[in-house]
Parts: structure tokens; C-alpha cells; sequence
């Protein structure tokens, strides 16, 4: 989607190299997939519009699936890749690795990424830092920079947040760019967040979604059932 132009653009699929099809994923802006017997090596297109698939020969040292992927650039604009969580093992389910492209080879990081579940999880690369996010919980983990040391912060949340997304803020419409999340609220609907990347508390509301247009997305025959009330439906992701 191209917000300049408020149209959407199809782009050409580029079919990726040899790889597992059930890995195929994306991940904070790129296009990532496993391959090998122990779904440990990695191919990934950091461009989803060039798709310019690059593969990483070396294995990584634990078998993954469904990971979080990003590229972690410093202040000298350097970018460093890491996979984080989706391993497959007991005891490795929460760990790091970052890919050393001078010695092509993958290093593990110093601590396992603090949150659990890959499946409830939320992630973003934003201003040299990867932030994890729990969707149902406030609990939130940061890496600054490939040093691998995690910081755990219970972050704040709207009232009635029922799960949200980690998303970047772009300022190109007159806002300022920042970190942000994209929340789900019960009764309320959806609500787009600025957040403070030290603290992770809310610093300001941006925009809420009207009711009336969640409850449709929301409600399987379009119905008028207040947001959260009927709590065997499954929440649809606006994301």
C-alpha cells in the first residue's frame, strides 16, 4: 500500500530459492524462509519489492520454526541479521543468533529472548533496537543494538486492550515518526498509539478506528454485538 498515493501496488512474486514451503514468512519488512532437513538455514529477502533472495550457506545452530527475523543497523549504518525464538527444542525455544558476515557463521547470542510463545508474539526493528511484544500481556523485551542483552519492561497499555501490534510510525503525513502500536480495545475498537521506546508507556492517542466499522470486521454477519462481548469470536487482526 502506498500512502502517498492512497492506492495499492501489486508486486511481482519472485519465487525464493529451494526452501521448506511451509516456512515461507515475513518478518519486520522482510521475506524470510527456511531450508534443510532441520529447517536451519536461512534464505531471506530484505526488499520485499526487489525480492533480491539471498541464502546463507552456513547453518544455524538451532532448528527453527516460525522465528523473528530482522536486520539490526548501528549508528554507522552497518547492519547486522538476527533470528530470534521458534527454535525447536526443549530449552531452545527462546534462543538468539546473530549471522557473522565476515566470518560466515552463526553466533549464538549471550541471553535467550525473555518472553515465550511464538505464536502470540509481536515484533520491531526500529532505531537500531528489536522490540518483542506479547499481544495478550504488557510485557515487552528490547535488544539496543546485536550486542543480545535484553531488557524487560511491562509496558502500558490503553484501558480495555484486549491484544495489540508493534508498528513504525511514519511522520512523512505531518506527524512525527516514532514507535507505535496498533491496539485492540474492548467496546472501544481499534486505537493507533504512539509509545515511548525507553519506558514503552503510551505518549499519545493518534486515531481510533470507528466502532460501528469493528464491530463489521469483527462479527461474521456484520452484526451491531459490542466489541468483546461475545467472547467466543475470534478478534480479526487489522494488521
Amino acid at each position: 500500500f502506498d500512502p502517498i498515493s492512497f492506492s495499492w501496488i501489486r508486486i511481482p512474486f519472485v519465487t525464493p530459492p529451494r526452501h521448506n514451503h511451509s516456512s515461507l514468512g515475513s518478518s519486520n519488512g522482510m521475506l524470510f524462509a527456511l531450508a534443510g532437513a532441520n529447517q536451519d538455514r536461512l534464505c531471506f529477502a530484505a526488499m520485499p519489492l526487489k525480492q533480491d533472495w539471498e541464502v546463507i550457506e552456513s547453518p544455524m545452530e538451532v532448528s527453527r520454526k516460525e522465528p523473528i527475523v530482522g536486520i539490526i543497523t548501528d549508528a554507522a549504518n552497518v547492519g547486522t541479521l538476527v533470528v530470534v525464538g521458534g527454535g525447536e527444542e526443549a530449552g531452545e525455544e527462546t534462543e538468539v543468533e546473530f549471522y557473522d558476515e565476515i566470518g560466515k557463521r552463526w553466533r549464538r547470542g549471550s541471553e535467550a529472548m525473555p518472553i515465550r510463545g511464538a505464536s502470540s508474539l509481536s515484533s520491531l526493528v526500529y532505531g537500531g533496537r528489536m522490540y518483542v511484544a506479547d499481544r495478550y500481556s504488557g510485557k515487552i523485551c528490547r535488544m539496543d543494538g546485536a550486542g543480545g542483552l535484553w531488557t524487560l519492561v511491562e509496558a502500558e497499555r490503553p484501558a480495555g486492550a484486549k491484544w495489540w501490534n508493534l508498528v513504525a510510525i511514519d511522520g512523512n503525513g505531518g506527524g512525527s515518526s516514532g514507535l507505535g502500536a496498533v491496539v485492540v480495545c474492548a467496546k472501544v475498537g481499534v486505537k493507533i498509539v504512539s509509545l515511548d521506546g525507553d519506558t514503552m508507556r503510551v505518549k499519545q492517542e493518534l486515531g481510533t478506528m470507528p466502532l460501528e466499522l469493528f464491530q463489521m470486521l469483527n462479527s461474521p454477519n456484520g452484526g451491531d454485538e459490542s466489541v468483546g462481548e461475545e467472547e467466543e469470536e475470534e478478534d480479526v487482526d487489522p494488521t
